[in-house]
C-alpha cells in the first residue's frame, strides 16, 4: 500500500512537468523499439530454433576441397550411399536435388512449380510425417504435395492421394501431403516432392540427425577417415576432397551473422543515445528539485522514502516508454516484413515479433531506466539541507552534476557521430554500385523466361526448331529490334561447368577450372551490347553439325592461358551441367568481362556456348523492344504455344535495379538509425545549452548590467556548444576508426563467406566523416541558438532582483 501511495503522488509530480515526462518517455520508447525489432529480426534468423524435433541434432555434410579450403561442391551420388552405409554417428542420413522448376499439370490447371528430389530417409531424418497418405518409395513415379500447393490448386481435397497428375507432360501418382507447418527456413521450401532417382547432376545435398550423445566434432572426424577411405579407392573422384559436418542452422545463416551484427551494434547505439538523453533530463530535473528534496527531509522524510519515491517516478516512465517502445517494435517488424528483400537474408521469411527479443530488451531499458532514476535520488538524499533552504528561488547545479550532464552529451554526439559516418559510408557504396561497369547495356531490352511442355522437349531437334519458332514469333512484333536466346541473365547464375586443357583430359576432381556457362544464341552479344576484345561472335554457322566453339571472357582466358592469346586454343568440357555435354570446345572470341553474379562480386570465369551446340530446356528470350511490346510479346508466345509457361517478363532495367534492392534495404536502414540517433542527439543538446543557460542568468544579468553586449552572450553560449559538439565528434572518430577495423571482415565481400555490405568505399572515407561531423556541428548550432538568444535577452534588472 505505501507504494502505491508513492505511485500516486509521483505521477501527481510528473504530471506537472508534462515536458519533461513526455519528452523521457517518448525517447525511451524510441530506442526500445528500435531494439526490440532488430533483436526479433536477429532471433528469427539466427537463433530461433529450426521448426523440426529435436533441431540441434541435425546436420548439414558438404564436402570441400582440401587444397581449396573455401571451394566446396555437392555430395556425389555414389559418396552418399558409402556415407550411409559406413558412418555410425548418425541416426540416419538423407540427400535431396536443389529444387527445380517444373510445370504440373491436371484437368483445368497447369503451374509452374518448385520440385526437389529426396532420397529415402530424408523425412525421416527430419522427423516429418506425412499429413495425408504415406512416405515415399524409391524408384516410384509418385510425388508428396506441400500443404499450400495442395491447398491452392486441389482445393485442399483429400481425395487427391491416390490420383494421378503430370509434371513436364509425365503421369505422376500423388502419394501424400506435407504437413501444414513444413517449412525447412534455411532452404528453400519445394512445392513437390519426388524420389530421387536417376540423378541428372549426381551431385547431392546431405543432411544428418546425429546420434544421442554424439557431438559434431565427432562426426566430423569420422567423415574425415571416411572420406580419406574413398579417396584411396578411388582418387580420380575423391582425392582431392574431405567431409564437413555443421550444424543445420548454423551452416547457413552464419552468412548472415555480420550483417545483422552491425546493425543490432547500430540499434545499440540508438538505445545508449536514448538513456543518456533520459539520464540529462533526470539530472537537469535533480537540480530543479534540490530544495523540494531539502525541504522533505526538513520536515522528516527518511532517505529510503526519497528512493522509494524516485522509483515510482521511474516506474511511471519506464512501462509506458516500454508500451510505447513495443508498439514501435511491432510497427518495425511488421515494416521490415514489408520491405526486406528476399534473399537479403537467410530465414527472412520467418522474421516476426519475438517474445523473447522484447522481454529481453525491455529488462535491459527498464533496468537502466530505474538505475538511472535512482541516482539523482541518492544524490537528493545527500543534499546539505541548510545549504539548500538558505539558498533563492533555485539551488545551482554543483560543478559535478554540470560536468556530469555535459559528458552524457559528449556520449550522444559521439554515438551519434558513429552512426552518421556508417550512413555516410553506406550512401557512397550504394552511389558506387549505381555506377558500376556492367560491360553490358541493359536499356531498352526485354526478358521472359519460358518453359516448352513435353511436346517440344521430345528431342534436342523439336527443341531447337521450337525455340527458333519462339524467336521468328517474337522479331515479328511492332516495336522489336532483335532477338536473341540465353539460359540465363546476366547477373543472375545460368549454369556452370568444369573445364581442362587437352594435355590434361582427366583432371582429378577439384583440380579442373570452375567456370559459368551462358548458352546464348549468335544475336546474344548484339542485343546485349557486349564487347569483342579478339576473335569473333557466334555465328548461324556454329550449328549443332560445326565443330563446337565458344567465348570466353577475360578472367577465364588468363586462369588458364596467362599471357598467351586464347584465340585458337582448346578447352575440354569435363563435367557438371548435363546440358553442357563434356568434349572439347574451340576457343573463338574473347570477350570483355561483365558482371555475372552482382555489381559487387569475385571475378568470375565464363564461358559462352553456341544455342545450336547445347539446347537448354528452359530459356529467357531477350527482346531489345520498347516496354510497350511486353504484351504483345506474351500474346504471340502464346499463339505458338498456348499451353507453355511464360512467366518473369519485365525489362532488364528493372532487374538489374531489383538486384540492388538489398543495398537499399541496408542504406535505409542504416540511415534511419542514423536519422533517430541525430534527432535524440539534437533534442539532448537544446536541453544541456538550456540547462546551461538558466544556471547562469544571473550571471549574465550581471555582465549585461556591466556593459557585456548581447552579441558576446550569443558567441559564448554558441561556443560552449560547439566544444561540446567538437569533444563528441573527436570521440566519435576515433570510435569509428576502431569498429571500423574490427568489422573491415564483415563489411566488404569474402568469397565463400558473404557478400559485402559496402563496396568502392574505404573504412577511412574522409568524406563520410566530413559529412558526419559538418552535420551534427550544424545541428548542434542549430540547437543551440534558441538558447543562446534567450541567454542574450536576459534582464540585468530580473537578475540582479533574484541575488
Amino acid at each position: 500500500m505505501l507504494f502505491i501511495t508513492d505511485l500516486r503522488l509521483a505521477l501527481r509530480t510528473l504530471m506537472r512537468s508534462r515536458g519533461f515526462f513526455a519528452i523521457a518517455i517518448a525517447t525511451l520508447a524510441l530506442g526500445i523499439g528500435a531494439n526490440t525489432a532488430l533483436f526479433s529480426v536477429a532471433n528469427s534468423v539466427m537463433w530461433r530454433p529450426l521448426p523440426f524435433r529435436d533441431p540441434e541434432r541435425l546436420v548439414w555434410i558438404n564436402e570441400q576441397n582440401v587444397r581449396q579450403p573455401g571451394r566446396t561442391r555437392g555430395v556425389a551420388a555414389a559418396n552418399f550411399v558409402e556415407w550411409r552405409r559406413r558412418a555410425k554417428s548418425f541416426a540416419s542420413l538423407g540427400a535431396f536435388e536443389w529444387s527445380r522448376r517444373r510445370t504440373i499439370s491436371g484437368p483445368g490447371f497447369a503451374e509452374r512449380i518448385k520440385v526437389s528430389a529426396i532420397s529415402a530417409g530424408y523425412l525421416e531424418t527430419l522427423g516429418v510425417r506425412p499429413a495425408l497418405g504415406r512416405m515415399l518409395d524409391d524408384n516410384e513415379r509418385a510425388i508428396m504435395l506441400s500443404d499450400g500447393l495442395w491447398r491452392r490448386v486441389f482445393d485442399g481435397q483429400p481425395g487427391v492421394v491416390g490420383s494421378v497428375v503430370k509434371m513436364d507432360g509425365e503421369s505422376y501418382t500423388v502419394a501424400g501431403v506435407l504437413p501444414r507447418d513444413f517449412h525447412l527456413e534455411v532452404i528453400e521450401d519445394p512445392e513437390v516432392l519426388v524420389p530421387l532417382q536417376g540423378h541428372e547432376s549426381g551431385l547431392l545435398a546431405v543432411i544428418g540427425r546425429l546420434k544421442d550423445g554424439v557431438e559434431a566434432r565427432e562426426a566430423t572426424a569420422e567423415m574425415r577417415n571416411i572420406s580419406a577411405e574413398l579417396a584411396r579407392e578411388n582418387p580420380q573422384a575423391n582425392g582431392n576432397w574431405s567431409a564437413t559436418v555443421e550444424n543445420l542452422r548454423l551452416a547457413f545463416t552464419k552468412f548472415s551473422e555480420g550483417k545483422l551484427r552491425l546493425f543490432l551494434g547500430f540499434g545499440g547505439f540508438v538505445l545508449l543515445i536514448a538513456c543518456a538523453n533520459v539520464a540529462a533530463l533526470l539530472l537537469v530535473r535533480f537540480v530543479a528539485r534540490q530544495k523540494e528534496f531539502a525541504l522533505r527531509m526538513a520536515l522528516g522524510a527518511s532517505r529510503r522514502a526519497l528512493l522509494r519515491h524516485a522509483l515510482a517516478e521511474s516506474v511511471w516512465i519506464a512501462f509506458p516508454g516500454g508500451a510505447g517502445g513495443a508498439i514501435l517494435a511491432a510497427w518495425g517488424v511488421a515494416a521490415i516484413q514489408k520491405f526486406l528483400p528476399p534473399d537479403t537474408l537467410v530465414r527472412s521469411a520467418n522474421v516476426s515479433m519475438d517474445l523473447t527479443a522484447m522481454i529481453s530488451v525491455l529488462v535491459v531499458s527498464l533496468l537502466i531506466t530505474f538505475a538511472f532514476g535512482l541516482v539523482p535520488a541518492a544524490m537528493g538524499a545527500k543534499t546539505d539541507v541548510e545549504t539548500a533552504l538558505r539558498s533563492g528561488s533555485s539551488v545551482s547545479a554543483s560543478p559535478g552534476t554540470r560536468r556530469r550532464i555535459a559528458m552524457l552529451m559528449a556520449v550522444e554526439v559521439t554515438l551519434a557521430v558513429v552512426l552518421l559516418f556508417g550512413a555516410g559510408l553506406f550512401i557512397s557504396s550504394y552511389y558506387r554500385l549505381q555506377r558500376v561497369e556492367l560491360g553490358f547495356d541493359p536499356r531498352g531490352v526485354l526478358s521472359m523466361r519460358i518453359s516448352p511442355g513435353a511436346k517440344q522437349r521430345a528431342n534436342v531437334d523439336t527443341l531447337r526448331a521450337y525455340y527458333r519458332q519462339a524467336m521468328e514469333k517474337v522479331a515479328t512484333v511492332a516495336g522489336v529490334r532483335e532477338v536473341a536466346v540465353a539460359n540465363g541473365l546476366p547477373l543472375d547464375f545460368p549454369a556452370s561447368v568444369s573445364l581442362s586443357t587437352p594435355d590434361r583430359p582427366h583432371p582429378p576432381s577439384g583440380e579442373e577450372h570452375s567456370s559459368l556457362a551462358r548458352v546464348v544464341s549468335p544475336e546474344f552479344f548484339q542485343v546485349m551490347g557486349s564487347a569483342l576484345l579478339q576473335g569473333r561472335w557466334f555465328t548461324n554457322q556454329d550449328s549443332e553439325t560445326a565443330p563446337r566453339v565458344g567465348v570466353v571472357n577475360e578472367n577465364l582466358a588468363r586462369e588458364m592461358f596467362g599471357a598467351q592469346n586464347p584465340i585458337g586454343k582448346d578447352v575440354l568440357v569435363v563435367g557438371n551441367d548435363p546440358a553442357i555435354p563434356p568434349g572439347a570446345v574451340r576457343i573463338v572470341g574473347l570477350a570483355r568481362n561483365v558482371k555475372e553474379l552482382g555489381q559487387d562480386e569475385v571475378p568470375f570465369a565464363d564461358i559462352y556456348l553456341p544455342f545450336a551446340q547445347n539446347p537448354a530446356t528452359t530459356i529467357y528470350v531477350l527482346a531489345k523492344a520498347d516496354a510497350s511490346a511486353a504484351p504483345l510479346i506474351r500474346r504471340e508466345m502464346l499463339r505458338l504455344n498456348p499451353d507453355e509457361a511464360i512467366f518473369d517478363l519485365k525489362s532488364l532495367d528493372e532487374y538489374v535495379y531489383a538486384t540492388l534492392s538489398g543495398a537499399r534495404f541496408n542504406l535505409t536502414l542504416v540511415s534511419l538509425f542514423a536519422a533517430f540517433a541525430v534527432l535524440l542527439a539534437s533534442v539532448g543538446i537544446y536541453g544541456a545549452i538550456s540547462f546551461s543557460v538558466a544556471q547562469r542568468t544571473r550571471e549574465f544579468g550581471l555582465r549585461m548590467a556591466l556593459g557585456a553586449r548581447p552579441r558576446s552572450i550569443v558567441w559564448e553560449t554558441l561556443s560552449h556548444t560547439a566544444r561540446l559538439a567538437l569533444a563528441g565528434s573527436g570521440a566519435g572518430i576515433a570510435i569509428a576508426f576502431v569498429l571500423g577495423e574490427m568489422m573491415k571482415a564483415e563489411l566488404y565481400l569474402a568469397p565463400h563467406k558473404h557478400s559485402g555490405l559496402i563496396y568502392g568505399v574505404g573504412i577511412r572515407d574522409p568524406a563520410s566523416f566530413a559529412a558526419a561531423i559538418g552535420l551534427v556541428l550544424l545541428l548542434a548550432g542549430v540547437a543551440g541558438i534558441a538558447p543562446a538568444c534567450r541567454a542574450a535577452r536576459v534582464s540585468p534588472l530580473s537578475a540582479l532582483r533574484q541575488e
